[in-house]
């Protein structure tokens, strides 16, 4: 019995050195490894950044490709939890590092991250500022640097403003059918038919889900990897609104051309149902309007009538008339508590956003049908008398004009110091935003019928007859350039100020 009892024991003292040997070896040789709150973000994006896998109380470095950012201390088994870091300003469009790396031994983990910097709905997002505030290829030193890389023929015309987001394009046509590139090369990646009707707005990209409304007045949220189809919705028998997508919400415009009625709706994004509707007016045979969004307000234009309304119950909260009754084709731009509104009665108009109340309006020589752009305190925009205008955004003042050989129907773009827009004389211009002066044009021998460039990724992009991306070379450019290979962790050093 005492030899069953020692044997026993013995036994149990080698089953206690065999685990704590394996968990001496698990520790040993485990490896170790970072996840990231984000995988892609324009640059300055906030990441969280966790790991396992480290040395227990020691320090961890933190790396944006190969600048340290932040130092932080794993816990009793080697972890550690959203540690922040930025993607750098500097950062340009592609692929980049995030290592987080032992400061003593050695270990470290890499995982890549995207920057992009997307233009995802008409322009530029749901206030419709027309700037883009993370391009920095683009300059004033490079515009004069852009060149053709790819064009798109046979879409059968896309007079929309594309949409840029995540490295894929989207271009609407006019024969119903939504198109999808590779936006750095130009391959066709899916396309989509809506169903026989003109597809008239920019696409809206959110959440993984691109909206677009045709002219039978159809709502389709497809897919944006794959293009299939996720919900569609029929508001009514006409519209021409390109949506606004924000927080979960799609608002958008349709008319009944029969009951000659305009209204604006506000659908859940996931499943298409409508959340309100609000009537803004009547229909003559116009576009209907394309919603633009303020602090808990949005605005619309239709039948010369600007609206605004609760953005979470659609209750109306003022309106003002803009072109005596006239048609308005451009969507508001709404900046810093002010609402920009152009009206084909030629004038460009300035309200209070909370109250309606004139700030001030400024007249050109002929009719505006562009959507302001607004930019360190700046508003352009393109007026049918030919011109770009930049005008104070305070206080109407004209800073500067240019004359073109033909209309501007089109809204202007606004990156990194640069406008943007195309004229009816079949150029595309680039003009320095501060002065005026011409930096590049181009001239693109297809119809230019109010076609709106957009700007993202070192990019300019026009719809029309074909679709034309414009591009200067990030490898041109000084700065902090991406790369599909991963720093030598061997080779980065920790700051100082850690």
């Amino acid at each position: 019995m005492f030899l069953i009892s020692k044997l026993s024991s013995n036994r149990e003292k080698l089953c206690f050195v065999a685990i704590a040997i394996l968990l001496l070896m698990d520790s040993c040789f485990a490896q170790p490894a970072i996840t990231l709150s984000k995988s892609s973000g324009p640059p300055t994006t906030k990441l969280l950044v966790s790991g396992i896998g480290f040395a227990p109380n020691v320090g961890v470095d933190i790396y944006f490709d190969t600048t340290d950012e932040t130092l932080v201390i794993t816990d009793t088994n080697g972890s550690f939890h959203d540690a922040a870091a930025h993607a750098l300003a500097s950062s340009y469009p592609g692929k980049h590092w995030v290592t987080a790396l032992q400061r003593y031994g050695g270990q470290g983990a890499q995982n890549p991250f995207l920057v992009f910097t997307n233009w995802s709905q008409f322009h530029f997002d749901t206030s419709r500022t027309g700037l883009n505030p993370y391009e920095n290829v683009i300059s004033k030193r490079t515009a004069s640097r852009l060149r053709p890389t790819w064009s798109a023929t046979g879409i059968d015309e896309s007079f929309a403003s594309p949409t840029v987001a995540d490295g894929l394009f989207y271009a609407a046509s006019q024969q119903g059918e939504l198109y999808t590139f590779n936006a750095f090369s130009g391959k066709l990646v899916w396309s989509q038919y809506a169903g026989g009707c003109s597809l008239e707005g920019s696409p809206a990209v959110a959440a993984g889900i691109v909206y677009d409304q045709d002219l039978c007045g159809f709502v389709y949220a497809w897919n944006a990897r794959t293009g299939s189809l996720i919900w569609k919705e029929q508001l009514s028998n006409t519209g021409s609104s390109s949506p606004a997508a924000s927080n979960g919400v799609i608002f958008i415009s349709a008319a009944n051309s029969q009951k000659a009625v305009t209204t604006l709706y506000a659908l859940n994004a996931k499943t298409g149902a409508t959340i309100w509707t609000a009537p803004i007016g009547g229909y003559n045979g116009d576009a209907s309007p394309t919603p633009s969004l303020g602090a808990d307000a949005v605005y619309a234009i239709t039948e010369g009538q600007l609206f605004a309304l609760d953005a979470h119950t659609g209750n109306q909260l003022w309106t003002y008339t803009v072109g005596h009754g006239r048609g308005a084709y451009a969507a508001p731009c709404v900046a810093n508590g002010v609402v920009y509104a152009s009206s084909v009665d030629g004038n460009v108009y300035a309200l209070n956003a909370t109250t309606g109340t004139l700030i001030w309006k400024y007249a050109t020589a002929d009719q505006v049908s562009s959507t302001p752009a607004f930019a360190n305190g700046l508003i352009y925009v393109g007026s049918t008398d030919n011109n770009l205008y930049a005008l104070n955004a305070y206080s109407g003042a004209l800073q500067w004009e240019y004359a073109t050989g033909g209309a501007i129907y089109s809204s202007p773009a606004v990156a990194n110091g640069v406008v943007f827009d195309s004229s009816g004389d079949y150029n595309l211009y680039a003009w320095d935003a501060d002065t005026g002066a011409l930096l590049w044009q181009y001239a693109v021998t297809d119809s230019l019928f109010a076609p709106s460039p957009a700007v993202a990724n070192g990019s300019v992009w026009l719809g029309g007859d074909n679709v034309h991306a414009f591009t200067v070379a990030a490898g041109d450019v000084p700065g902090s350039s991406a790369s599909d290979v991963a720093p030598d962790m061997g080779t980065l050093r920790p700051s100082g100020q850690f």
